[in-house]
């Protein structure tokens, strides 16, 4: 296997695109034929025959599902990718820092509370009046309690960085192969550049790259669909106050709200979690790129990009 290969329908599409959009889907028709009593399943009886109304009608979602599902992680990595990159920073910032951490002798532990203590500052400052911000503040409103007790308790293990320390040297060397403009600093996005590199020149690790790759698209997507459907409960709930039936947050949609809210917090911090793994795995495939005990190896096929996810 030489490189990453564009595939017209990969893993990604089947992992990611499709369930996802199926759930938005059936989201979408519960939510109209419930709240706004508007059919939704479009009647196919052109034909005549049982069988092809079927297919054509099962063609017909699995084309809806699958757009949804292309929409669906389009907005995901706008919205729980940026608020998780906003709050936590990038994977490679984390580890940049702590590399500069454990060069001034400052423990670990340490490291965690100050640096997630002071990128909150740094993001409540920076964010603070803009409306997009004001936007996902309130998209987020399902999972308030989570995240306050997430702030409260800052469990940050998840997103320390698991790599050895003291790579950074060996890092900045290696990477001066794939370009001498571009520093490996906070902000340059040098990263972005490493994975291409890495697809090129350490095919051995592409299958793991491309699976953390494939588990994160899905755990970010999951995180919106979770939220989403939050939101629904919420306006059922409004809808039914605003009826002639009265106020109708029975024990049962308030238990399926609250366990909602909890599991979208917590594919928030999977999603994270797995975003921080496949940095440090493009990290150490940097490191090991062409270096088999049969020497450097030369990958003839050119790298095409996957068309799935942005790290």
């Amino acid at each position: 296997m030489g490189g990453y290969k564009s595939l017209p329908f990969a893993t990604y599409d089947l992992a990611v695109y499709l369930p996802g959009g199926a759930v938005l889907l059936v989201l979408a028709q519960y939510t109209l034929e419930t709240m706004l009593g508007t059919p939704f399943l479009p009647e196919v009886s052109h034909f005549g025959s049982e069988l092809v109304d079927g297919i054509i009608l099962a063609v017909l979602w699995l084309s809806a599902s699958y757009l949804l599902g292309h929409l669906g992680a389009y907005l995901s990595s706008l919205i729980i990718e940026k608020f998780v990159h906003n709050v936590l920073s990038y994977p490679s910032s984390v580890w940049l820092r702590k590399e500069q951490y454990v060069l001034e002798g400052i423990p670990s532990g340490q490291f965690l509370k100050n640096f997630f203590r002071e990128k909150a500052k740094e993001s409540f400052e920076k964010h603070r009046g803009r409306v997009t911000s004001w936007f996902a503040f309130g998209f987020f409103f399902p999972v308030w309690i989570p995240f306050a007790i997430f702030f409260w308790l800052r469990p940050v293990g998840f997103y320390d960085p698991k790599l050895p320390d003291g790579l950074l040297g060996d890092v900045r060397r290696e990477f001066k192969k794939v370009s001498n403009s571009v520093l490996v600093e906070e902000g340059t996005r040098w990263e972005k550049m490493v994975e291409h590199y890495v697809a090129n020149n350490c095919p051995e690790a592409y299958q793991r790259m491309y699976n953390y790759l494939v588990i994160y698209g899905a755990l970010r997507l999951l995180a919106f669909i979770l939220i989403v459907a939050s939101w629904i409960i919420l306006a059922k709930s409004a809808t039914a106050l605003l009826s002639s039936s009265g106020f109708e947050f029975s024990l049962r949609r308030g238990t399926i709200f609250i366990g909602t809210s909890i599991a979208g917090y917590f594919a928030i911090l999977a999603f994270a979690k797995f975003n921080r793994r496949f940095f440090e795995e493009c990290v150490l495939a940097l490191l090991l790129a062409g270096k088999t005990p049969s020497g450097p190896r030369t990958i003839k096929k050119p790298y095409r990009s996957w068309g799935a996810g942005q790290a």
